[in-house]
C-alpha cells in the first residue's frame, strides 16, 4: 500500500511516499478514497478530467483532493 493513516488530533493524518510527484499526487487520490469510500465497492461510471491551480506545491495537493471531492 503506497499509504498508511496515522493516529493524528485533525479529521485525518496520512503519510505517502512516492518516487515521483504524479506518484504522490496518484497515490494521495488513492488514500483519499480509501478514507472516504469503500474502494471495493465503488465502481467506475464516469470519468472526468481533474485540473487544479495553486502557487504552491502543498496548496496544490489541497486543490486537486478539493476537486475529486
Amino acid at each position: 500500500m503506497p499509504h498508511r493513516f496515522l493516529s493524528h488530533t485533525a479529521d485525518l493524518g496520512v503519510e505517502i511516499e512516492a518516487a515521483s510527484l504524479d506518484a504522490l499526487f496518484a497515490d494521495a487520490v488513492a488514500a483519499f478514497s480509501d478514507a472516504i469510500t469503500e474502494v471495493d465497492q465503488v465502481a467506475e461510471r464516469v470519468a472526468r478530467p481533474l485540473s487544479a491551480e495553486a502557487p504552491e506545491l502543498p496548496d496544490l495537493l489541497l486543490a486537486w483532493l478539493e476537486e475529486l471531492l
